[in-house]
């Protein structure tokens, strides 16, 4: 396994971006539909305040299952990155539970993705903020190791 090019980082975000974007679409076209057939202004509101709540915390649950089952998101899955302790084994569930609160916590405070950004592409080992706060890495592995 080697450090994951920054690049290849940028590009599983993009990918998980999309997935998101069209989660998030339908969702409100599902709201857009419950608000329509409302009876009070109250009745109304609901179906965007639940998607703007449980749509965000069902999201970031199956980010975090999926990297604690199989190593990484979906992005991270399909451009064949691991997120790694740093001698290279599987990261407890309570660091991957402390990066997916970070993350959260970095998109409502934008300097903290560019602070991210530019470390990965400063470092030599391309570790991030949340990796040198949380003794973790991202990792290329190759088909072989990616392998189930």
């Amino acid at each position: 396994m080697i450090p994951a090019p920054p690049l290849l980082r940028i590009g599983a975000r993009l990918i998980e971006g999309v997935v998101l974007l069209a989660i998030v679409t339908l969702t409100f076209g599902a709201c857009a539909v419950a608000s329509d057939a409302a009876r009070t202004e109250q009745e109304a509101w609901m179906p965007f305040l639940l998607s703007v709540t449980v749509v965000p915390a069902i999201v970031s649950l199956v980010h975090l299952v999926l990297t604690a089952s199989a190593g990484g998101s979906l992005g991270k899955r399909i451009l064949g990155l691991r997120v790694c302790t740093l001698d290279g084994q599987p990261a407890p569930l309570w660091r991957l539970l402390l990066r997916e609160l970070l993350f959260f916590f970095g998109l409502s405070v934008t300097v903290i993705p560019v602070i991210d950004l530019v470390l990965a592409f400063v470092r030599p080992d391309t570790r991030g903020l949340s990796d040198l706060l949380l003794g973790t890495q991202i990792m290329k592995v190759s088909a072989v190791q990616s392998a189930p």
